[in-house]
């Protein structure tokens, strides 16, 4: 006779279960993995007197979510920034950092993020000056919300000597040369000569990033960061093996680092390998070098994740990938964002078997903003899903984070309901079904990076990371309930999250 079940869930209204079973109300999980799916009638033979039974109280149980698109460092580093996500001016940003510069000490940095020039009264970007009135004295470093725009102050330029580097994205002032102190997709040459935390400073922010995830029920993340390279290969593996990163990491490598990275030495099976990535640019970037970058990953085998938002960006990455299917077998290769993409994309992309990596956070967030810049004919094109879903393109959701927030509820929600922050409708007919935004957040980022037999399903022999979930946020009908954490979070057969009002 088999062992008994180390945890077993009753009560329960399993979603996502395969094969199909829609009367499933229980689960066992033994050493890490799913054993039985059923009825309790079915499941309750694997029960003995050492199994941890949990009554789920009729909660959904759902594979975890699974974000197939975010920054973790970004975003565990935000916590020791200022977040000027709420600010409306340049004046209120000028405040917040004279503040912020109060508090710190001669010399120190003054970092912030995520403003937002769009919903400023002033209508846009700071430039060096602007931050040199609010902050003389100490560096300041401003990062956009996008992540693709940073803003220095002349006392940063300095200190990093930005104006002596042969750095393409530095913008100058036409009439006089003199550096803006805006630096324009950058993120990987910045990366070399900024100033970071010590190691025990990002463990911490890591570990807090990871358990509010583990809160959201975010058991597995792809971190999907141009600047990685073998330095956060080695990073990342360190942080799992000190205990400080409990998530299960998908690393995508930036183009220019990955054939360097010591892929074999993976001492944690915390992280994994993932897609390279690589960025497409509007107006910069070469097609061809971009087909040749793209046959050259593919041709050793490995999935490309193209960094595409504009329409012009979209057309650039669906003409390189045009040709994946006729490559060698390789994991699934994506379009990273794909904000733009017109009806006559959808083709391509399915018979290039391509992923669309999407935000649908991003219609609550930015939506109101999109409806305002862009003309209603051109609404049903942006942040697409139902679509296609319906034209047979392969579909998953992500954060972006730290653009958004990485809470699955949200996006749960905007994925289901279509509405920008102020209620407005935005694409309706792009809305997923309860079952079908699910899956972008849980099986289908799995399939993204080829872990669909192991993760994103709920089914004998998955690995066991099981979420319990109120009713509204799966019907994603309650934007407070969206926010909330999850009822229970199981990663690897063991909770790792209890919601304290239900312990």
């Amino acid at each position: 006779m088999s062992p008994s079940a180390d945890l077993g869930v009753v009560n329960a209204r399993v979603v996502g279960a395969v094969p199909p079973a829609p009367r499933a109300t229980a689960l066992a999980i033994r050493a890490g993995r799913i054993v039985a799916v059923g009825a309790l009638a079915d499941v309750r033979g694997f029960f003995g007197v050492e199994t941890e039974v949990i009554d789920a109280g009729g909660a959904w149980a759902v594979p975890a979510f699974h974000d197939a698109h975010l920054h973790l460092l970004s975003y565990a580093r935000m916590g020791a920034k200022l977040d000027c996500a709420g600010l409306r001016s340049l004046g209120e940003l000028g405040g917040a950092l004279g503040r912020r510069a109060a508090t710190r000490p001669s010399g120190a940095w003054v970092r912030a993020v995520r403003y937002d020039e769009t919903s400023w009264i002033d209508g846009r970007h700071p430039d060096r000056h602007d931050l040199d009135a609010a902050v003389p004295e100490h560096p300041v470093h401003l990062r956009h919300r996008a992540l693709h725009l940073d803003v220095f102050n002349t006392a940063a330029l300095r200190r990093l000597q930005l104006t002596d580097l042969p750095m393409g994205g530095l913008e100058r002032d036409p009439r006089t040369g003199a550096p803006t102190g805006r630096v324009y997709h950058a993120g990987d040459r910045l990366h070399q000569v900024l100033e970071h935390p010590t190691y025990d400073e990002l463990a911490r922010s890591v570990r807090d990033a990871s358990e509010r995830l583990l809160a959201w029920g975010v058991t597995s993340v792809q971190d999907a960061s141009i600047t990685n390279g073998p330095a956060e290969w080695t990073l990342f593996h360190r942080l799992a093996a000190d205990g400080y990163l409990p998530l299960r990491v998908f690393f995508m490598p930036g183009v220019s680092s990955w054939r360097q990275i010591p892929w074999a030495d993976a001492p944690s099976a915390r992280v994994r390998q993932g897609p390279v990535k690589l960025m497409v640019e509007e107006g910069a970037t070469d097609p061809s070098q971009l087909r040749a970058a793209v046959a050259s990953v593919r041709g050793a085998g490995r999935a490309v994740a193209l960094h595409a938002v504009t329409e012009a960006e979209v057309a650039l990455a669906v003409d390189a990938l045009g040709d994946a299917g006729a490559r060698p077998p390789a994991p699934p290769s994506r379009i990273e964002h794909g904000a733009v993409i017109p009806d006559q994309f959808l083709g391509p992309l399915r018979e290039a078997g391509v992923f669309v990596v999407g935000q649908p956070s991003l219609v609550h967030d930015r939506g109101d903003v999109y409806r305002a810049e862009f003309p209603p004919e051109l609404h049903p094109w942006l942040h697409r899903a139902g679509s296609l879903v319906a034209a047979g393109v392969r579909y998953a959701a992500s954060s972006d984070a730290p653009v958004t927030e990485p809470i699955p509820g949200v996006g749960l929600a905007a994925a289901r309901r279509r509405l920008t922050a102020s209620g407005a409708p935005l694409g309706t007919d792009e809305a997923l079904g309860p079952l079908a935004a699910l899956a972008a957040f849980t099986r289908s980022p799995a399939e993204a990076v080829g872990a669909s037999g192991a993760l994103g399903r709920v089914r004998p022999g998955a690995i066991a990371d099981v979420v319990l979930l109120d009713d509204e946020v799966l019907e994603g009908t309650d934007p407070v309930a969206a926010r909330r954490p999850v009822r229970m979070t199981v990663m690897d057969g063991r909770v790792v999250w209890r919601r304290p009002d239900l312990s």
